[in-house]
């Protein structure tokens, strides 16, 4: 087992500081760490790795995506990193990048309500020449962005509602010198389709990355592409686009970049087309297959976009080899979400999530709100989880119940869920000849009519073992 450096150099106050520590893994990986305290801090880290000086330079919103992920292209012809700002007014950290660079000439992506006429304002105060390249929305901006390409023979098609497949593309896109233009869901616009069969009849490739996950079906086929990439999901659409184009990538070094926002990706993205190597992106399910792909393309430099926060140490040594970080369940997190609540026997319940954090640092998505044909299937308004005493698996609340609630369990690794038993209360029993199980109060009906809770210890599989009456003072026993 050999010995991999890892290098993080991360950026606080303008000042970039390099820090040198070791992993273990299987292979002659070295690992660099490009990192700051913040995304503009990441920013200024990938800027330093990349450019000590440049005449050009993007700038886009940091935190509104659709018009800042076609810009990669653009930053690859006119050599340029691409830069974040706060929308009404130019950030201090990118104003002295703006200086250390001296840069003369912006590219500002998106219109007045995107990045403000004060921050245009600003740059011109600086001395620094400005075009603003933007539309009436996302698509028209993705279009003007694509028409500062000259004479493309190719154009990469994504969802402009989802930023995952634009970052997967982006440096594959800025190294053939093609734009990456927006759809959505359902509705190809009009100029969108006329630049596209403007490619085509030029002999020109037209790529639709985007599967039903993203894209309606209907949609691709309107544009009847001459590729298509519409795997079952991001990651295997990001993987198979670098097997696909590896001849024209770089892979002895390759960016990896987690899936939780597109900020580090997005900055990121300018540097790898630069140099030619992709992205890849990271979360919780893909790994072992980013392990598989580093190692039969025979990688030498995994540059890891962003700090600990969003990918931790756990998954980079899990991409690169052996994980040599302690890694336990810690603290379950339920999350609300913006989905509509779902409808059951006892009217809307809201919809939510379970999520686990783990020693590391990470978090993984375990149980989403969902329908179902049986009533004891639905999971909504998801309450009071529970790790079993070996901590293997949680056991949760569900609202979705038509007199009471119910007991639902979830695998943590397999990330198999389901019904338990109903109830309206339960915990699990830590100690005593029944730990493991669990108590759960239970809503019943008597056979000549009316009804009653008791509690009662129940198996892991929702067996009754004992009837304890109705009083709750039992709880008290079983603590």
């Amino acid at each position: 087992m050999k010995r991999v450096k890892l290098l993080v150099v991360s950026c606080v106050l303008g000042t970039s500081l390099l820090v040198s520590t070791n992993v273990f893994a299987k292979d002659n990986v070295n690992i660099l760490r490009l990192a700051g305290q913040n995304r503009y801090g990441t920013s200024d880290a990938i800027v330093s790795q990349g450019w000590s000086q440049s005449d050009y330079a993007v700038l886009v919103n940091s935190e509104n995506f659709p018009d800042a992920i076609t810009s990669s292209p653009l930053a690859k012809k006119y050599d340029a990193p691409i830069l974040l700002t706060d929308s009404s007014s130019l950030t201090d950290s990118t104003r002295q990048e703006l200086e250390n660079l001296g840069v003369k000439n912006v590219f500002i992506i998106g219109g007045t309500a995107v990045v403000s006429s004060n921050v245009e304002n600003n740059l011109e105060n600086m001395g620094i020449s400005v075009k603003r390249i933007w539309g009436q929305d996302r698509y028209e901006t993705s279009l003007k962005v694509a028409k500062e390409v000259e004479l493309p023979n190719g154009v990469f098609v994504v969802s402009g509602e989802h930023y995952e497949d634009a970052l997967s593309v982006a440096p594959i896109a800025a190294e053939l010198q093609y734009p990456i233009v927006l759809i959505s869901r359902n509705n190809v616009p009009d100029t969108v389709l006329n630049y596209t069969d403007v490619i085509k009849n030029t002999d020109g490739h037209v790529v639709v990355v985007g599967g039903e996950d993203v894209l309606n079906s209907n949609v691709i086929s309107v544009i009847n592409p001459t590729e298509i990439y519409n795997q079952t999901s991001k990651y295997n659409r990001n993987l198979a686009l670098i097997d696909d184009y590896r001849r024209q990538l770089n892979l002895s070094t390759v960016y990896i970049a987690s899936n939780k926002g597109f900020a580090d990706a997005l900055s990121g993205s300018a540097l790898a087309g630069r140099n030619g190597n992709p992205i890849i992106l990271v979360g919780n399910s893909n790994l072992s297959s980013v392990n598989n792909l580093i190692s039969y393309s025979n990688v030498r430099n995994v540059n890891v976009l962003g700090g600990t926060g969003v990918l931790s140490d756990y998954a980079v040594s899990q991409i690169i080899g052996e994980a040599s970080v302690s890694r336990e369940p810690s603290e379950i997190v339920l999350k609300d979400t913006d989905n509509a609540p779902i409808s059951t026997g006892v009217g809307e319940v809201p919809s939510n999530e379970l999520w686990l954090t783990y020693s590391d640092g990470t978090e993984e998505l375990l149980v989403s709100s969902h329908d179902a044909e049986e009533t004891q299937d639905i999971v909504a308004g998801i309450s009071n989880p529970q790790f079993s005493i070996d901590k293997k698996k949680i056991y949760f609340m569900s609202e979705a119940w038509a007199t009471s609630a119910s007991v639902h369990v979830v695998d943590i690794e397999t990330k198999s869920e389901h019904f338990v038993c109903d109830g309206n209360y339960f915990k699990v029993i830590q100690n005593g000849p029944y730990a493991g199980n669990l108590i759960v109060n239970q809503h019943r009906y008597y056979e000549e009519g009316g009804s009653y809770n008791d509690y009662y210890i129940v198996s892991p599989e929702g067996e009754q073992i004992s009837d304890l009456g109705d009083s709750s003072e039992v709880l008290s026993e079983y603590e």
